[in-house]
């Protein structure tokens, strides 16, 4: 240690200002961490069903103050989500932007976000372009896997649905956020894909952690029903018709087409 240093530690006149630096600077790593653990709280509530929950502590996290950009951006993307399942695209497509803002134009996240905001403004080539650009900078990331995937099995324009070309966008995501989200997509492609056996696999797994979803009791016994599995099929189709009477039209057709073929 110099003896310059040392004289710096040996003087009060420096001491003190020192530990006030010290403790401004544990303000923000503290906001920071806060802000960071009410994004992760407000993700679990979004994927447990409850995205007011979710948007209320995703908003406590973007109010938090002295957070980074990247911290930020990464909260105001997530707000974002949450409006869409809430079927707010005004407010998707103004955290879309905002959340752009919070990075360098051209990098990863700005690309990701301003493909979401094609995505609001259905300009879908454009968010495809978007995507394809974040994908060669980021290929084992989910959520350019996730947007492409969606895209792709027709979730925004049916004119866009190659089932094909989602499956391995769809698996990836899953594979990287093990999460009810990306499963049940996964799942829903396998049984368009005529893969019963892949999506049984999944939706079993979807119904035992998850039980308050009649739509997955639904797919799940679909699935069995083209597998010769029919009394399980018709178990299933019970529990998703006790949950939601609507479901029997649906179930019924699906006999119908599938006996047929």
């Amino acid at each position: 240690m110099s003896s310059q240093i040392l004289f710096m530690f040996k003087t009060h006149s420096i001491l003190i200002p020192l530990a006030v630096l010290s403790l401004t600077a544990c303000e923000p790593f503290q906001n920071e961490k806060k802000a960071i653990e009410l994004n992760k709280k407000g993700l679990d509530y979004y994927n447990q069903g409850d995205p007011i929950r979710a948007l209320q502590l995703m908003t406590e996290a973007r109010n938090t103050p002295h957070i980074s950009k990247a911290t930020l951006g990464n909260v105001l993307r997530n707000i974002s989500v949450v409006f869409v399942s809430m079927e707010g695209t005004d407010s998707a497509l103004f955290y879309s932007r905002e959340a752009a803002t919070c990075y360098e134009e051209g990098t990863y996240d700005y690309l990701i976000n301003m493909a979401d905001v094609n995505l609001y403004e259905a300009d879908y080539a454009g968010a495809i372009d978007k995507l394809n650009q974040a994908l060669d900078k980021n290929p084992d990331d989910a959520t350019v896997h996730n947007s492409l995937g969606l895209i792709y099995i027709g979730e925004y324009d049916e004119s866009f649905t190659d089932l094909e070309k989602a499956l391995p966008h769809n698996k990836k995501a899953f594979e990287i956020l093990r999460d009810r989200n990306t499963e049940y997509v996964l799942a829903m492609n396998y049984l368009d894909l005529e893969g019963y056996e892949q999506a049984e696999f999944h939706l079993r797994n979807l119904t035992s952690r998850y039980s308050d979803m009649p739509d997955q009791y639904c797919l799940l016994g679909m699935a069995q029903f083209s597998l010769g599995k029919y009394t399980e099929a018709e178990l299933n189709w019970s529990q998703a018709l006790a949950m939601d009477s609507s479901y029997q039209y649906v179930i019924e057709l699906y006999r119908e087409t599938d006996e047929q073929d």
